[in-house]
This record gives C-alpha cells, structure tokens and sequence, in this order.
C-alpha cells in the first residue's frame, strides 16, 4: 500500500505537497474477550488498559477526501479471566498489529484551522496471545505464543488543528474489531475503545 502513494507522488510532482506522513499514540481499551471451544466450554477474559501507537502516509484530495496507509501496535495485558460468575487471576499480553487502509472526510468549519473528520478502514490483523496463562470455565490457553491473522475494520471520528501549512495537530476516537482469531481450538472476540493523539505533516 506504502508503494502506491509513492508511486502517485512520482508520477505528478505537481500534486506532491498532497501527501502526508503522520504519527499517533494514545490509551487502547480492549473490551473483554469472550472465549470458546468446539466442545461448548466458554470463558470472558479482562485485559487492562493498554497502549496503541501507529504511523500512516497519506493523501488528501482537494474535496476533504483523504486516503492513507496505517500500520498500528497494541498491546494489553491480561489480568483475569472469569465463567459462570466465578473468577480468577490470569496472565499474558495481547498484541495486536495492524495494517489498515482508510478514507477520511474533512469538513469545513468558519475557521481554517480546525477540522472536524469522520473515517473508516479496513485491513488485516496479527493477534498475538504472549504467554498465556488462562483456565476457566473448561477453557484452557496457556504455555506457548500463539497467534492469528484475521480481516479487522476500524472507525474513525476526530478532531485536527492546522498550527501551520505544514503541521497539524489531532485528538481521535476509534473503533477497532475484528474477526474472531482462533488459537489452538479456541475463539477469541477481538474489538477496543481507541483514545489517540496525532500529529499530520503536510508536504
């Protein structure tokens, strides 16, 4: 994806100063984890508040319109894990890395300098379990890394603010799921409150 926004600033130069690097960071909520097992055994998992990073190129199109490549990072660590109403204490990281493809809209505002935006994306998802430690309620996940790359989606709702031509500042809520991964037998339910920070340069 990185190649196609390269390729399309080389091909019109004049168009250049469209595309974008940008970097973002802030606080993940993983909802909590609903576990299953082709013999019926279920079990929730709690994960603490995590961290999300990520950094993208893009492109923005004079309309409001905006396309970009994104890579991000989560990680949460699991805290517990609970079924039929009794629970226990449980251990390992959730990793999930992303690569996402989004559209964004800018509206316009009485002011230039800020911009209300909405945004949706889809990609593909590497949900890596470190070290997992959970017994409950017949399911069993523990010893090794284990790991499933599965089609995630991601919304976007925010709020940017032009502090020159060049550098743009930004404060987004996202919604990010996706497809149930599966590791060793078991399912696991994968979506998270995302609260991020961003800072946009414009060339």
């Amino acid at each position: 994806m990185l190649g196609i926004f390269a390729a399309t600033a080389a091909w019109n130069p004049s168009q250049a100063n469209n595309v974008y690097l940008s970097l973002q960071g802030g606080s993940a909520l993983l909802n909590e984890s609903n576990l299953s097992d082709n013999a019926g055994n279920t079990a929730d998992v709690d994960l603490k508040t995590g961290y999300i990073i990520g950094g993208s190129i893009g492109y923005k199109f004079d309309m409001g319109a905006r396309i970009e490549a994104q890579f991000n990072r989560q990680k949460n660590h699991i805290s517990s894990a609970s079924a039929l109403g009794v629970s226990v204490t449980a251990d390992g990281n959730a990793t999930i890395n992303s690569r996402m493809a989004n559209f964004f809209y800018d509206f316009k505002t009485k002011s230039p300098k800020w911009s209300p935006y909405i945004g949706a994306g889809i990609g593909v998802a590497t949900v890596n379990v470190n070290d997992p430690s959970v017994t409950a309620g017949g399911i069993t996940l523990t010893g090794n890394d284990v790991d499933d790359t599965v089609f995630a989606y991601q919304g976007m709702v925010g709020l940017s603010f032009n502090t020159t031509e060049k550098v743009t500042l930004s404060g987004e809520y996202r919604y990010f799921g996706s497809e149930d991964p599966t590791f060793t037998g078991i399912d696991a339910s994968v979506d998270s409150h995302n609260f991020l920070v961003g800072l946009r340069y414009n060339f």
